[in-house]
């Protein structure tokens, strides 16, 4: 059988990362449009590199032992006909066969209409996904992946095989003498950086779930969290060890009461990542051994095993632990870097939290499984990450609304000189993608007069990854989120369940390999979370608008029943973010004997800017309907929002509901 590669990744990605690898091959081509190699390849392609780019040994080095890889998995005797495309300086294919005469030099079209019987076209990606190899899909990747750069902090970078060598370390430390920990979780309250991703890899290898914390949160809500998963072990930052101890306690306190009564009282495990590393070894020590093991010594972990356990953020109601196993984790790390043709070369700026699927999945996974390199920087930050941005190596970059809206702050207080470099610099970004909340169209059209870049927004939730989402290549249309990603099914029902008709605002569902398997602890609510026929009921409300989807808003959260009228307190914040002294705003729903709900609007003012209820009154009814009017709003210093940025509701409701206002705020 023979195999083409994709080699925009193969090329670019694989032999030439962090250049022009498509321009430097067809150098070495002299120019054809068409070169097919008609000798064993590996010998001779590694001579024509090593005259071309003698300076870079390394690379050929890898090179060579990436075709060696592939020869054995093929057949002995490679040979290799390079595919090029002379007007668009692309390469398009490389074919691999026992001989190079053989190979067809076709067009990719040609090809994958099926032209040519026995050729598979496959990326790097497919190349290096495990197949038969057992473990965690990013772990076993990254066997093949060892010398590159994953993980930068600070001005310290650290390998694939840093991470594989550390994690392993510590997963033995997390057996404790067990074989396997069969799924159980293991939680962490670990800094972004390379020792939080090495404890996730830990847990991974242990054959654990991997529960991430939020190091926002305070003492009391890390113990509810505990208390629901009990999980075998914390792992804490030494500095983060008082709060830890005090959501410790206050958890097995909750958790196992019972059995504190009983005269068997359980308990969760305090430790820090030095201590896992001192513990590796003293044990290896002590049995007279290197401090690393192999991989063979640990479990093997399969696609069905529960892999990660995030909690909701509570937006609408209590957090709930949302189970994906490796298969849907995978499933979700894919579609993404097929969707934003992630590849080795690329690098990402990560601002993110990492306990929130943002974070985790569409920067950190996506990175790591794609070999690239993500380097952690701190959110607050808002100078450096611009320095960072405009630096030159940065391809990609992700953010919530808020960041987006702090950094242009920092633009605009930038002298002009500053401006430049920064606008010029971020420029040279390949991707740039806001999700997490609704983004404001002035951020949106701001963010493109600065950088040029037109953010892609996306649609995705704790449960399903990313279902939704605007090209890469084409049009990203304004208050949309696209279409669905490849391997995502998604549609629209009514209120019956049924499928809306075209054109009809509904429920959305989906469907596919990436959905979550449960709601920890809670059948019945996963249960009820799904339809017959196993669609997974979001919740959210959008409608598809000339081929593209628009999220109206959460059912009980931003789709308001007031009067016989449904109102998206979407359309209404967007409206009245175009007031020049509105700084932000969020609105809610509050039962109403009346109205049955009634629109409240929360608003916080532009520094310096007077607001009146009046103003704002006369400034809707210009440019709403008279039942999307807000009938009450609130003047704020800040809105309650999670670590995400998103706006807790439930929580800004009791502002209208516990008769803290006074008098003038009321309409």
């Amino acid at each position: 059988m023979k195999v083409v590669f994709d080699t925009n990744i193969f090329v670019s990605a694989l032999l030439f990362p962090g250049g022009n690898g498509e321009q430097a091959l067809l150098r070495v081509t002299e120019g054809k449009d068409r070169l097919l190699v008609s000798r064993p390849i590996i010998g001779e392609l590694l001579e024509v590199l090593a005259r071309k780019f003698a300076r870079d040994r390394e690379e050929l080095a890898r090179v060579a032992v990436f075709l060696h890889d592939i020869a054995e998995i093929v057949t002995p005797g490679l040979s290799i006909g390079i595919l090029t495309d002379e007007p668009d300086n692309r390469v398009l294919e490389c074919a691999v066969g026992g001989r190079a005469d053989e190979i067809v030099t076709g067009d990719k079209q040609m090809l994958e209409q099926g032209r040519f019987r026995g050729i598979r076209i496959i990326t790097l990606y497919e190349y290096l996904r495990p197949g038969v190899v057992s473990g965690p899909v990013l772990v076993a990747r990254a066997e093949r992946l060892s010398h590159r750069v994953a993980v930068r902090e600070g001005r310290r970078s650290y390998s694939f095989g840093d991470l594989l060598k550390t994690s392993r370390r510590r997963a033995h430390v997390l057996l404790g003498g067990r074989d396997d920990l069969q799924g159980a979780p293991v939680a962490y309250l670990v800094a972004p950086g390379f020792d939080h991703v090495a404890t996730q890899w830990a847990v991974w290898h242990a054959g654990g779930m991997a529960v991430p914390l939020a190091l926002s949160h305070p003492a009391p809500e890390l113990a509810r969290m505990l208390a629901d998963a009990r999980p075998l072990l914390l792992v804490a930052d030494e500095d983060l060890r008082d709060r830890a101890e005090e959501a410790v306690e206050t958890a097995v306190a909750v958790a196992w009461a019972a059995e504190e009564e009983s005269g068997n009282p359980r308990s969760i495990e305090l430790v820090t990542p030095e201590d896992l590393d001192r513990r590796s070894d003293e044990a290896a020590g002590t049995a007279g051994l290197e401090p690393i093991s192999s991989p063979g010594e640990l479990p093997t972990v399969d696609s069905a095993r529960r892999a990660l356990m995030v909690y909701t953020s509570g937006t609408t109601g209590q957090p709930k632990g949302v189970v994906t196993t490796h298969g849907n984790l995978e499933a979700q790390i894919t579609t993404l870097v097929d969707a934003w043709e992630w590849t080795p070369q690329d690098h990402i700026l990560h601002v993110l939290p990492l306990h929130h699927i943002h974070g985790i999945v569409n920067a950190l996974c996506c990175a790591l499984y794609a070999g690239a390199c993500c380097e952690f920087h701190a959110a607050s930050d808002a100078a450096g990450i611009w320095d960072r941005l405009a630096g030159g190596e940065v391809t990609v970059f992700m953010a919530v609304p808020t960041m987006y809206r702090r950094l242009i702050a920092a633009w605009e207080e930038a002298d002009a000189v500053l401006q430049q470099r920064w606008s010029a610099g971020v420029r040279q970004l390949r991707l740039m993608v806001s999700g997490s909340a609704a983004l404001p169209m002035e951020t949106l059209e701001r963010w493109e007069a600065i950088t040029g870049h037109r953010l892609l927004e996306r649609y995705g939730m704790t449960e399903i990854g990313m279902a939704l989402g605007n090209p890469l290549h084409g049009e990203r249309r304004a208050g949309t989120v696209g279409r669905p990603f490849a391997g995502v099914e998604a549609r629209i029902v009514d209120e019956r369940g049924v499928p809306a008709a075209a054109g009809e605002q509904g429920e959305i569902e989906i469907r596919g390999p990436q959905v979550f398997s449960e709601y920890w602890g809670l059948p019945d609510v996963t249960e009820a979370a799904f339809s017959a026929d196993g669609w997974f009921r979001t919740g959210d409300e959008a409608i598809i608008d000339d081929d593209c989807w628009r999220i109206i808003g959460r059912r009980g959260v931003d789709i308001i029943k007031t009067g016989g009228y449904k109102v998206s307190a979407l359309e209404i914040e967007a409206r009245l973010r175009e007031h020049p002294a509105v700084a932000d705003i969020a609105v809610v729903g509050v039962n109403d004997e009346d109205w049955g709900e009634r629109v409240c609007a929360a608003v916080l003012a532009e520094p310096g800017a007077e607001l009146a209820v009046e103003d704002l009154h006369a400034w809707c009814k210009e440019r709403l309907a008279a039942y999307k009017v807000p009938k009450q709003f609130a003047f704020l210093a800040d809105l309650p929002r999670n670590a995400m940025g998103k706006v807790l509701k439930p929580e800004l409701r009791r502002v209208f509901t516990d008769g803290a206002l006074p008098p003038e705020e009321n309409t």
